[in-house]
């Protein structure tokens, strides 16, 4: 546990000291190179500290646990050590005849022979092996044994048409392992073989946590440089092969390929000097690790970015060389220079005087110049204040006229059509009374239907006036709200009530007096009827002047 946070405080120093601008995309990754010696010391406490267990732990449940964490923490380390490990877990789990730790030890195993090349006995392991006879969490952890041991045969076959099989061989694979899990990266695999590379990397991105240097980040970040460069986009790929490489090194581990892609790919961006410290960097890892097939690849990039680096190095020398002979010449001309200067410095300390007091008045006129700049610039500003303010105003106007002589017209055309309607009701009246029916003339005048008529009819008029000034008022009005909370209106309805006193709110009439009258409600009642709504708003203090502005 102690060494465990050794190596946390560790990454953590390491991140605090990292830097967070990204002007200089290197910088973290050169840092940790730096460091690497502290962080393989904390690797190395580490694996000492599990040894000194296994001296405290007589059990072979117990000194499985133990060799099992040392295999994990050799596995991309140092292989053969790795292999050790593995070995006695293995002779433990048949010992114990733990069916289920002896699978695990033998698919850790196959897992160790695909990273060192040895596919032959990978092979053998994984055919000897029977998934129908694992437990869910065996099987998931065979299936990827076999998915990891076919893409390896496909990424290191030469025949193009057998690397497709084996790439076939592994996707389905990775299929079988999506059946059972939801495994992201897999997910993100198979996206990316689709074509949907933006819905692999926002899968991608939702894996890692932001500025993660965790172990398993390196893979993560690893897959998603592998996607930007199917996109063509080798800025982002190089930023998380950055990312990866960074996150191996804090985590001191040797057998990796992030930092080997980055050094092509500075190669290739004419970065020779990088990409000859990082190649060199690899195959130091790659010998430390004893990873045979990594240090195989890599001497397949290695004489060329050589190649490249001395090129480089015997250009640098030749212009040094270069450079020399015009030093020298340089030097003789400036020695006839300062015999020159020399003779012309008695007649500059009269000029500089001069040129002083000259420009120490073009200094103070600049002063005053700048003075003025200064008070034009507040003043347009103001001006520019002054004629925005005086713009928005003339709208208002524009629109109030607007909605003026618009309601002008109607009031006059409502008027119009109400005296038309009393003369045809008193006519009406004037009829049954010339009859003498007084008690259909007393029925007639008792009868609310024509005031009911006339307010429904009114309120129409209104509704259909409202809204041929403001068509979206009820849409723009419901945005006001939450969206549980919004107005619905029947079928037959273009306002109700609560939309008819903020229509009347919007024409300017913001007294509930006025509006209770005009509505035939109480005050109390337009009071609570706004009181509500505001309370449903999701900007409650702002919302009548909201209102107000609807267009």
């Amino acid at each position: 546990m102690k060494t465990h946070l050794i190596g946390i405080s560790l990454i953590f120093i390491f991140i605090s000291g990292a830097s967070a601008s990204g002007k200089d995309i290197y910088k973290d990754l050169d840092e940790a190179l730096n460091k690497q010696e502290i962080f393989l010391h904390a690797k190395q406490t580490a694996i000492n500290d599990l040894k000194d267990k296994l001296t405290n732990h007589t059990t072979h449940e117990e000194r499985f646990a133990i060799y099992s964490q040392l295999h994990e923490e050799y596995q991309s380390f140092i292989l053969d050590s790795a292999f050790t490990y593995i070995t006695h877990c293995v002779d433990l789990a048949e010992q114990l005849k733990d069916s289920t730790k002896i699978i695990s030890s033998y698919i850790h195993l196959g897992n160790l022979y695909t990273f060192s090349g040895l596919y032959t006995e990978a092979l053998q392991i994984f055919n000897l092996l029977t998934p129908q006879k694992m437990d869910a969490p065996e099987r998931l952890r065979y299936y990827h044994l076999a998915m990891t041991l076919y893409e390896h045969l496909s990424r290191f076959s030469f025949n193009q048409e057998i690397a497709a099989n084996y790439m076939e061989k592994r996707n389905s694979w990775r299929d079988s392992i999506l059946i059972y899990s939801e495994d992201k990266m897999l997910l993100a695999d198979q996206f990316v073989e689709k074509g949907d590379y933006n819905s692999g990397i926002k899968l991608m991105e939702g894996l890692i946590p932001e500025g993660s240097l965790k172990r398993e980040s390196a893979l993560h970040y690893h897959k998603l440089s592998q996607i930007y460069k199917k996109q063509n986009n080798q800025q982002q790929e190089k930023k998380y092969l950055i990312l990866s490489a960074t996150t191996d090194i804090t985590n001191s581990i040797k057998e990796y390929i992030a930092l080997y892609e980055l050094a092509f790919l500075s190669y290739e961006e004419g970065d020779i000097d990088r990409a000859y410290r990082y190649i060199h960097q690899c195959i130091d890892d790659a010998n430390f690790c004893n990873a045979q097939l990594r240090t195989l690849e890599i001497s397949r990039m290695l004489p060329l970015i050589d190649a490249a680096y001395k090129e480089k190095e015997n250009r640098h020398r030749e212009q040094i060389k270069y450079s020399l002979w015009f030093i020298t010449l340089l030097s003789i001309l400036l020695l006839l220079s300062l015999i020159y200067v020399y003779k012309q410095v008695k007649k500059l300390r009269a000029s500089r005087q001069k040129q002083h007091e000259i420009n120490a008045r073009l200094k103070e006129m600049n002063y005053e110049q700048q003075k003025l700049n200064d008070e034009l610039k507040v003043l347009n500003d103001s001006l520019k204040t002054s004629h925005s303010k005086q713009l928005s105003l003339n709208q208002n106007l524009s629109e109030a006229n607007r909605v003026k002589e618009e309601y002008i017209t109607r009031f006059l055309n409502l008027c119009a059509t109400y005296l038309t309607k009393m003369e045809n009701y008193r006519k009406q009246l004037n009829q049954i009374a010339a009859t003498h029916k007084v008690e259909d003339l007393y029925k007639e005048l008792k009868s609310k239907r024509f005031i009911q008529e006339e307010i429904d009819n009114f309120y129409k008029t209104f509704d259909n006036s409202f809204l041929h000034l403001y068509p979206n008022f009820v849409e723009k009005f419901n945005e006001l709200l939450y969206p549980d909370e919004r107005v619905s209106l029947k079928p037959d309805e273009r306002l109700n009530t609560e939309l008819r006193v903020y229509a009347l709110l919007r024409l300017g009439i913001t007294d509930s007096g006025c509006m209770a009258d005009f509505l035939r409600y109480s005050a109390s009642t337009i009071y609570n009827c706004r009181t509500k709504m505001r309370n449903k708003a999701i900007n409650r203090d702002s919302f009548e002047y909201d209102v107000m502005r609807i267009g």
